[in-house]
């Protein structure tokens, strides 16, 4: 599996998991709210709605235009905290962000 192939398969992961947990949405949030620019949107989004409207967007677009992704990504530690709280068991979904960290990271 080649470089972009591998990052299209994590992107799907997480886009997976989130439609499992019955988070996956049909219509967007108010254009506002996407283009917040606090780090995730994190006062007008709920996360699972930064990564299906923001991150899986931008991300898949780098890729389709042969664009570098980021060199770091740290949002698994923020899903962490973000869902420590939640009484879905998100650890999956978690996890499936983490292998993208460590994917951009080249780990």
């Amino acid at each position: 599996m080649d470089h972009q192939e591998k990052a299209k398969q994590l992107l799907h992961n997480i886009e997976s998991e989130l439609k499992a947990l019955g988070v996956w949405e049909s219509t967007a949030p108010p254009v506002d709210a996407l283009n917040n620019t606090n780090p995730f949107c994190c006062d007008t989004l709920e996360l699972h709605q930064w990564l299906q409207w923001v991150f899986l967007p931008k991300i898949n677009a780098l890729i389709e235009q042969g664009q570098s992704l980021p060199g770091q990504c740290d949002i698994a530690s923020y899903a962490e905290v973000i869902y420590a709280k939640s009484n879905q068991d998100r650890s999956e979904l978690v996890e499936h962000i983490r292998a993208f960290d460590l994917f951009c990271t080249g780990n």
